[in-house]
């Protein structure tokens, strides 16, 4: 459609008459002009995307998903990986551990104890990361730097707390409002200003870039840089069986989102997928969702416990007496607790 003959036409209309012809034209030629979604083998696609962008910015999509575990796990163990990529940066890890973290890929004895505090001290005073699939994941990519010969870097991106110096809610608090710019001042250092390459693993919320959630998220932030080129995937399970008219598309699958019809689907976070995303991570749809949990084994760990329950009783409030949310009951439960250790 020739957009300037158009309006030079409406000109010559009369008042409103014509104008909604054209308007409606329009829309009904951004309809047509969308094409139907085309699944590529995820792995290969995904890496391919790296000989053009520098960052890819992977949702985790629902965090403790075990199907997201899975795909990262292929992705990383994927020969290519460790050619195109030189750092994976993660959510799930306090940057003040990162001596620590590049000890352990590196290949050297870190004892489990002295590792474990990356994904237990992080800002999240809970257990959302004591699933066993975040250590699987650093440990998978220290195993491939050991068969591989290859130096991928796990970059910790949660912002350094100190839980020794934490009293209070409003010190813990003060922490949340850093976790996307800090992550991007990392990104800055650690990636852009060495021209790396890095596989980016947070939260779909993250990884917004418009408003009004995405006004200050890590990519927004990240897309003020002039080195950064980002590619972003949504992982938030969406239910895109009506687009297989045919065969069910292969598990896992990368669909590209701008000017398809996929485009108009909503994301986790309720807007179009096109406005945020390049891409759409396809793991089966919400059936397909299972999460992982702590494992029991954690009850027979008083230290532990301990930890977890008081820094959840830190940011408890009357109104909100559980946060996590759920996490106290969930660990009595669990561990058959009537009462704090």
């Amino acid at each position: 459609m020739n957009l300037t003959k158009t309006m030079r036409s409406v000109s010559l209309c009369r008042a409103g008459t014509c104008v909604g012809a054209v308007l409606l034209s329009v829309a009904a030629h951004g309809q047509s002009a969308r094409v139907g979604p085309v699944p590529r083998e995820a792995v290969p696609a995904v890496l391919d995307l790296f000989e053009q962008y520098s960052i890819v910015a992977l949702s985790e999509g629902p965090h403790n998903n075990q199907k997201g575990h899975d795909f990262r796990l292929a992705l990383v163990r994927d020969p290519r990986f460790g050619r195109l990529v030189n750092d994976v940066v993660v959510e799930f890890g306090n940057s003040r551990y990162q001596a620590v973290m590049d000890r352990f890929t590196a290949g050297a004895d870190v004892p489990y104890r002295e590792l474990r505090q990356v994904w237990e001290n992080t800002t999240i005073p809970g257990t959302l990361w004591d699933s066993p699939i975040y250590y699987e994941f650093f440990a998978t990519i220290r195993d491939v730097n050991r068969a591989n010969g290859s130096h991928i870097r796990v970059v910790l991106g949660d912002p350094p707390i100190d839980w020794a110096s934490i009293h209070g809610a409003d010190q813990i608090n003060a922490y949340y409002p850093q976790r996307d710019s800090h992550a991007a001042m990392v990104i800055r250092e650690e990636v852009l200003n060495k021209n790396h390459r890095a596989l980016v693993v947070y939260g779909e919320g993250h990884l917004l870039s418009s408003e009004p959630l995405g006004a200050n998220t890590l990519v927004a932030i990240l897309q003020r840089e002039p080195k950064a080129r980002i590619f972003t995937i949504s992982n938030g399970y969406p239910e895109l069986s009506r687009f297989q008219p045919g065969a069910a598309w292969p598990v896992p699958s990368l669909i590209m989102v701008k000017g398809t019809t996929v485009g108009t689907e909503l994301s986790a976070a309720g807007t179009p997928l096109e406005q945020d995303f390049d891409a759409v991570l396809h793991l089966g749809g919400p059936s397909a969702l299972s999460m992982t949990r702590v494992q029991k084994s954690v009850c027979n760990d008083p230290e532990y416990l301990k930890m977890r329950l008081d820094r959840l009783a830190l940011t408890a409030t009357p109104a909100d007496p559980d946060p996590g949310p759920g996490d106290i009951a969930q660990l009595r439960k669990l561990c058959g607790l009537t009462a704090s250790p």
